[in-house]
């Protein structure tokens, strides 16, 4: 069945994508450092299910003939583009020396569905993710250097 649906709807989805990032970066200032760059991701596996309940459906445009809907299920899963491409933003603050914060913003530009599939599409949208990272330092410690000094009669204090 195809057209406009008003009603409640419960949709879940998730899905796992090999992903490769092309990052231009640039040094602000020693502590912030601003990113951006397309990527490229392959679907490895995905889901994209849900029901739709209490409310109607109009056939083939919005102004179309009301076919009323108590409870149906649906599974979209086959639909999902295998492969997604879109534009990365960011950047990443250096808090303390071993504290980074970093916030990314991701616009899909070719969506999860193909355009045709879906008339109200929720295929471009603007994932974002905040990280923080720990960075230890992989530099050997050092023990500071002691001066030994040898005294005898003629060197006093």
């Amino acid at each position: 069945m195809e057209g406009a649906w008003t009603g409640h709807v419960m949709t879940k989805y998730k899905a796992t994508y090999l992903t490769i990032p092309i990052t231009l970066t640039y040094d602000v200032s020693p502590r912030w450092i601003l990113n951006t760059g397309p990527y490229f991701s392959l679907l490895l596996e995905g889901n994209f299910n849900g029901e739709a309940y209490n409310g109607y459906i109009r056939h083939h445009n919005p102004t179309g003939e009301k076919a009323y809907v108590s409870h149906a299920t649906y599974d979209f899963g086959r639909k999902l583009r295998k492969f997604a491409w879109g534009w990365q933003i960011g950047g990443t603050f250096r808090a303390y020396k071993h504290l980074c914060v970093t916030a990314n913003l991701d616009w899909n530009l070719n969506g999860f569905v193909p355009d045709r599939f879906l008339k109200a599409s929720p295929s471009r949208y603007i994932p974002s993710t905040a990280t923080w990272a720990l960075l230890i330092n992989s530099k050997k410690i050092r023990r500071p250097q002691t001066k030994t000094r040898t005294f005898n009669d003629n060197n006093k204090l």
